[in-house]
């Protein structure tokens, strides 16, 4: 009897056993069609493996061309800063070092400077109306101040005579014009802004100029003659070229080689208004560095057009309000061709003092004597065919607060009208434009 065979067996027959691995009612287990299947999935699964392998190095080959794009980009991006370093600490260490700090920054080199006080000022004559009878800024004129100005211009006009006032105040800044836009002739009264200038910018050594013995300036003019009577003429500075300009400018030449012998020039410019000792430091330094200086201070005539010129009281006043930041506040910032500006106080102090007690001063004559008052002036006059002018200008200390006048007018020999105009502008920066 043979022995059956279990349904286990690989021959198993029909035994109703468990089914196949494919599911199956066959008795057999089917062990070849299993290995067949073992290979296609082994196929299968290498298949799966090599389209993975190929997606890996795929997204690793684009991570490293992302990694080395950017790398790329950092290195670039290093170099731009790199190459431009030396611009930012060439420039942060000139604003450290004139601010006299000891560390490096760039916000201080890029942080904006704050305007001074006659920055502000001057500002504030910008906002002035020149084509205005009358501009405020800062202020309304009350009915009485201005009934006080109306009356004070009216006995300039009606006695024939053309006028312009500009005023500011150095603390509130605020300004006041009467016909402020008007241009008038100078005369000597450019003088006074002429010498500010030299000094402000450096093109004169203050210091070396105010510690040199100073000489008379009631003595002889530059020109070996006594000075002369300051009335503004056409020519003096602007002579043209001649065999005794020549020896004019040879004689320039040996006074402004010392201290001293600029001490005496503008001493005598100013004190006594000496055309010859003008003529000369025109001539020797000329209008570079008084026009920057005039630029500085938005003044809109052109001051490289002659010794003398057409100029209104409002940029009249600018130059004032520049020369007082200069004299009362050390303002240093104003340095041409290289100088250095910054000046000691003494010797600005001797520089201011020339302004004190000027020839032919209508401010002088209305305000020098008054209790509390300081001023420091430059007149100009002149009565020579159509060139008529009685003109004053400068800086007023009060104790109610400091300010820059300017008048100008054709009112010539008429020292006590003008003095009374000034009396009464003063009297209205007292009650409405001081602090």
């Amino acid at each position: 009897m043979k022995q059956s065979r279990s349904a286990g067996s690989p021959r198993g027959g029909r035994s109703g056993g468990a089914r196949s691995p494919r599911g199956g009612r066959n008795g057999r287990t089917s062990l070849p069609q299993s290995r067949n299947s073992g290979k296609t999935t082994r196929r299968h699964h290498t298949t799966q493996y090599q389209r993975a392998s190929k997606r890996m190095r795929a997204v690793y080959r684009r991570r490293r061309i992302v990694v080395g794009t950017a790398a790329l980009a950092v290195i670039c991006f290093v170099v731009a800063v790199v190459a431009h370093v030396p611009g930012w600490l060439s420039g942060a260490g000139d604003a450290v070092s004139a601010a006299g700090h000891p560390s490096l920054s760039r916000t201080a080199a890029s942080k904006p400077r704050a305007l001074t006080a006659a920055e502000r000022a001057v500002a504030a004559l910008g906002k002035l109306d020149g084509n205005a009878d009358v501009s405020t800024e800062g202020f309304t004129l009350s009915d009485d101040d201005r009934a006080a100005l109306d009356q004070a211009v009216a006995t300039v006009t009606s006695a024939g005579y053309g006028v312009s006032v500009t005023m500011v105040d150095m603390t509130t800044y605020r300004a006041l014009a009467v016909h402020g836009g008007d241009a008038r002739y100078s005369a000597s009264a450019i003088k006074g802004p002429y010498i500010l200038a030299l000094a402000a910018t450096g093109t004169v050594d203050l210091d070396a100029v105010a510690q040199s013995s100073d000489s008379d300036p009631t003595g002889v003019g530059a020109d070996g003659k006594p000075v002369s009577s300051g009335d503004g003429d056409t020519t003096g500075a602007t002579a043209a070229a001649s065999g005794e300009d020549e020896s004019a400018i040879a004689s320039d030449m040996t006074l402004t080689s010392t201290g001293a012998g600029v001490n005496q020039l503008i001493a005598q410019t100013v004190t006594v208004s000496d055309n010859s000792s003008f003529a000369a430091l025109h001539r020797t330094y000329g209008s570079g560095s008084f026009a920057a200086w005039a630029t500085r201070a938005h003044v809109g005539a052109d001051v490289t057009s002659g010794a003398y010129l057409d100029i209104s009281s409002t940029d009249m006043a600018r130059m004032w309000t520049m020369g007082y930041g200069y004299l009362f506040h050390g303002d240093a910032t104003l340095a041409v061709r290289g100088s250095k500006p910054a000046t000691s106080d003494a010797a600005r102090q001797w520089l201011a003092g020339e302004f004190t007690d000027t020839l032919n001063s209508s401010i002088h004559n209305a305000l020098g004597g008054s209790d509390g008052y300081a001023v420091y002036t430059k007149a100009g006059w002149i009565d020579d065919g159509d060139y008529k002018a009685l003109n004053d200008a400068g800086i007023v200390t009060t104790g109610s607060g400091d300010y820059v006048i300017a008048v100008m007018t054709d009112a010539v020999g008429q020292y006590d009208l003008v003095a009374g105009l000034v009396s009464a502008l003063d009297g209205i920066h007292s009650s409405a434009m001081a602090k």
